[in-house]
């Protein structure tokens, strides 16, 4: 929720604050500590992936993970983010040998975490809020 003086500006539902995690990847740069070395990565960690041209492997493997462009025409539509938090994709970045790849992946699965505290009506209460207290700690130890 952002507040402007004492009246509420805006609320957000959890379906914009996906978009804003997506979107935040897409207009920024995130950085995370590895060691002594922040790491910096984005949505274009991925794209750099899907155009390898060294490693033909790697590029075909993420191009059947996510067929389409990382940076949707149409930053509203969801079936882009889906393909973004799909466990293969995710799997497929944390292991992989680069430190901005394995880093984006595990944005992307705190980014699933948060969809799923947010729509899984089977999800009991504790299990919901721990996950999201969870989702909250991991985005506290981002930078960008």
């Amino acid at each position: 929720m952002k507040k402007a003086g004492h009246t509420i500006a805006h609320v957000f539902d959890p379906l914009h604050l996906l978009k804003n995690m997506r979107n935040n990847l897409w207009n920024n740069v995130v950085s995370k500590w590895n060691g002594s070395e922040a790491v910096k990565f984005n949505l274009n960690t991925l794209d750099d992936l899907l155009q390898l041209e060294h490693d033909i492997e790697t590029r075909q493997k993420f191009k059947k993970l996510h067929p389409t462009s990382p940076f949707p025409k149409d930053k509203m539509d969801l079936s882009p983010i889906r393909f973004l938090l799909s466990e293969p994709l995710i799997v497929g970045l944390e292991e992989q040998s680069r430190p901005a790849a394995k880093y984006l992946g595990e944005y992307l699965k705190h980014m699933r975490f948060f969809d799923r505290a947010t729509t899984d009506d089977e999800m009991d209460n504790d299990a919901r809020f721990s996950a999201l207290n969870n989702v909250l700690a991991y985005f506290k130890t981002l930078g960008g």
